[in-house]
Formats: C-alpha cells, sequence, structure tokens
C-alpha cells in the first residue's frame, strides 16, 4: 500500500473574546468539519504545503508557530500521512476551493469537529498555546502593588 504525505494547519487567532480555531468543511464531505489539508507537492516543504492548503482551502494566510503532530489515516488504496502544524493568523486572501469555513472557540471547535484525530490535534494546539503563554501573574501571588 502507497503512502501519500500531505499537510495541514490548525490555524488559531486571538480576539478580544480569547482564542478561535478555523475549521474547514471536507471537500469529500461538506458535512463533516476538518482541518485544512491536502498533498505536499514536488520538491515543497511539509510547512509550505500546510500554509498553501489552508490559503486555498479557507481563504486565510497563516504563519507557521510549530509543528504539532504526524497523523495517519488509513485508506482503501492509500495510507495518509498528515504532518499538522500550528499556524497564527495573518490575513484573509481569496480562497480556492470555496469550502465553508468557520472561526470557533476552543469548545465550540472541540464539538464541531467530525473526527477524534482532529480534535486530539486541537487539543495539543492548546496545550502548546498555554504553556507558550506562561503561568499568568494571579498563580504566582502577585498583586498590584507588586508583592
Amino acid at each position: 500500500m502507497q503512502t501519500v504525505s500531505e499537510a495541514g494547519g490548525v490555524v488559531f487567532r486571538r480576539t478580544d473574546g480569547g482564542l478561535q480555531f478555523l475549521v474547514v468543511t471536507a471537500k469529500a464531505d461538506p458535512t463533516q468539519w476538518i482541518f485544512p489539508k491536502g498533498h505536499v507537492e514536488r520538491n515543497e516543504a511539509a510547512r509550505d504545503a500546510a500554509v498553501r492548503e489552508v490559503s486555498e482551502e479557507a481563504g486565510v494566510v497563516g504563519r507557521v508557530v510549530t509543528p504539532l503532530e504526524v497523523v495517519t489515516f488509513p485508506g482503501p488504496n492509500e495510507t495518509l500521512q498528515v504532518e499538522y502544524f500550528l499556524l497564527e493568523y495573518s490575513r484573509n486572501v481569496a480562497p480556492v476551493d470555496h469550502r465553508d469555513h468557520r472561526w470557533l472557540s476552543f469548545d465550540e471547535a472541540h464539538a464541531t469537529l467530525t473526527f477524534e484525530e482532529a480534535r486530539s490535534l486541537l487539543r495539543s494546539a492548546r496545550t502548546w498555546l498555554d504553556a507558550a503563554a506562561g503561568p499568568s501573574p494571579s498563580r504566582h501571588g502577585r498583586t498590584d502593588r507588586g508583592g
């Protein structure tokens, strides 16, 4: 069985209401909600493919922050090996695929994503973002008086 390399993006943006995550409908079944992903082109780095796929599928440009996970999906004729990256939203562009997409809070995205693998990726993204943000001042007993 052939293994096909793909790349995808878990895109986030910061809003006044907190973090939001981008989800898109699947090409084969528009009732399924997933993270954007697609084939890695010849001589293309996986991180570049992830950025390209997010742009094509959702009309969103993002900046790669960190690799997340590699997920393997068995298929009838081939195995898909998808390298996912965490991307930070930069701007909107015209989408190529015109798929439905939504920006959702963590809880909304977790409830909307169709597959457990995608929900696991979302949890990994939030864990990474929480760790990168560092501890909040209140966790160290500091006050506004510098105490």
